[in-house]
């Protein structure tokens, strides 16, 4: 008996120590607030807020200047889904100025597309865009602060209300 509350401690232990390993992940830039998101008709907006770094400082702008030379930025929206396909796909901005109207993917703040194709229901998929050449411009023009805004608009009409579970932004 004694030996099995040992491995169940030791067990428990190990678990607990690499939940926060995971949550010390040095690559963490940045993320959403925990919640679905749900991507409807109309524009889609999300802050993301900056991981602490050793100075206890939240500013993404800070993080991402930070960022050693060499490592590529990801956009990664995590656990993808669509109860049906949408039929339609989502342009992804990043730093979009509030009450701006986004000009397609040759908006300035335009990184990327999304499409829910493999991401039917049961079948939560990540998705992760690489935006280092953004981040470069846009910390070039001070469109970067203490968070950050990113925007998502469908490409015409979906037929369906895709979900994530959340959006990180990471250097890796």
């Amino acid at each position: 008996m004694r030996g099995t509350r040992r491995l169940v401690v030791a067990v428990l232990l190990t678990a607990a120590c690499s939940h926060g390993a995971m949550a010390q992940d040095p690559g963490a830039l940045a993320a959403s607030a925990p919640g679905v998101i749900t991507l409807g008709s109309g524009l889609t907006e999300v802050s993301l807020v900056g991981a602490p770094d050793s100075r206890g400082s939240r500013s993404v702008a800070a993080r991402l200047k930070n960022v050693e030379t060499g490592r590529q930025i990801y956009l990664t929206f995590t656990r993808a889904q669509a109860s049906a396909a949408p039929g339609a796909t989502y342009n992804v901005y990043l730093g979009l100025p509030a009450n701006a109207v986004p000009r397609g993917t040759s908006d300035p703040h335009y990184v990327g597309t999304l499409n829910f194709y493999n991401a039917t229901a049961g079948r939560p998929v990540d998705m992760s865009l690489n935006i280092t050449p953004h981040v470069g411009r846009l910390l070039g023009t001070s469109e970067i602060g203490d968070d950050l805004r990113v925007t998502i608009v469908p490409a015409g009409e979906p037929a369906a209300a895709p979900q994530i579970e959340g959006i990180r932004m990471t250097a890796r």
